[in-house]
């Protein structure tokens, strides 16, 4: 079959204009049909994301602006001598020295001798029905055991000033067990000077401190 002249004229004179918009045909085409909707589909989720973000941080920031009251309530009730006091009652960490200086400080104020003082491994308080909901306080406090050793006088009334200074101690303690001896004076007619007995006493205290989360 023979092409016309005037068509294959018409194809040599001006294919490049065709072509050329057959070109432009296919990019709109490619820009209805792929590129646009793509386009929404970004423009779409970055507008939730960013509500998503601009949610979540309006969120924080209201937490916070509570947050910042509650502290300035709290404050206003306990004063930063008190929070300390607190935090000597029951501390947020073992201590172990500050913890031992606490122990020689009780022990020097009852007039007593300090001979020995060892620290047992942390434990945990028991849980009870009413202290065992996830989160309690109670489920979350730890225990330290203290054992000393100490010693002097030949009456009972530095273990009894011991128990007192136990007693009214910032840092919280429960006498958990007590052993007494006590040095037997020499026997009369024996080679050995005579003294005066002195007692001793074994002790394990209990102490305790609640981590912060």
């Amino acid at each position: 079959m023979k092409i016309p002249g005037f068509i294959t004229k018409a194809l040599t004179n001006y294919f490049r204009w065709v072509l050329g918009g057959i070109a432009v045909i296919v990019l709109i085409a490619g820009y209805a049909l792929v590129i646009s909707p793509k386009l929404t589909e970004v423009q779409t989720n970055q507008g939730t994301a960013r509500k998503n973000a601009e949610a979540d941080l309006k969120s924080q920031q209201e937490f916070l602006a509570a947050l910042r009251t509650s502290n300035a309530k709290f404050t206003t009730v306990l004063s930063a001598d008190n929070i300390a006091k607190i935090n000597n009652f029951i501390p947020s960490e073992p201590d172990f020295p500050g913890l031992l200086l606490t122990v020689k400080n009780i022990v020097s104020q009852s007039q007593l001798t300090l001979d020995s003082f060892s620290v047992g491994q942390a434990g945990q308080v028991a849980a009870t029905p009413a202290t065992s909901t996830s989160g309690s306080t109670a489920a979350n406090l730890k225990t330290q055991d203290v054992s000393i050793s100490v010693s002097g006088g030949s009456s009972y009334d530095g273990f009894k000033k011991l128990l007192t200074v136990i007693e009214s101690s910032q840092r919280l303690f429960d006498v958990i067990s007590v052993n007494f001896s006590a040095d037997k004076p020499a026997a009369p007619g024996s080679a050995q000077t005579p003294v005066a007995s002195t007692n001793s006493w074994s002790l394990v205290l209990r102490t305790y401190y609640l981590p912060t989360r």
